[in-house]
């Protein structure tokens, strides 16, 4: 049961919970963020999300200095535009 305070958008025609799921990790020497709306329902983990919809903004920021190092700073994933609306949101360090 979802508590009554929790902000709720409308995705696809349907109205979800607005919880943002967060991942984040390594890849080689980038490290890549992944944002997306969560809404719990679903219990198999290797279907998509039903607030999710289908579409991937890649956002590009100013960590890309490649070289022997790991990068430090990502595009940035938590943008409420685009996570409003139903959008993922990724970005790596080795993107600019």
């Amino acid at each position: 049961m979802s508590p009554l305070d929790l902000a709720r958008t409308t995705v696809n025609g349907r109205s979800v919970p607005y919880v943002v799921r967060l991942e984040q990790g390594t890849i080689d020497r980038a490290v890549y963020q992944l944002a997306a709306l969560y809404d719990g329902t679903n219990p198999q983990p290797l279907r998509p999300d039903t607030s999710w919809n289908q579409r991937l903004v890649y956002t590009f920021g100013f960590g890309c200095d490649a070289g022997y190092h790991q990068g430090a700073f990502t595009g940035g994933v938590l943008n409420d535009l685009f996570l409003h609306q139903g959008y993922a949101v990724a970005s790596s360090t080795l993107t600019c």
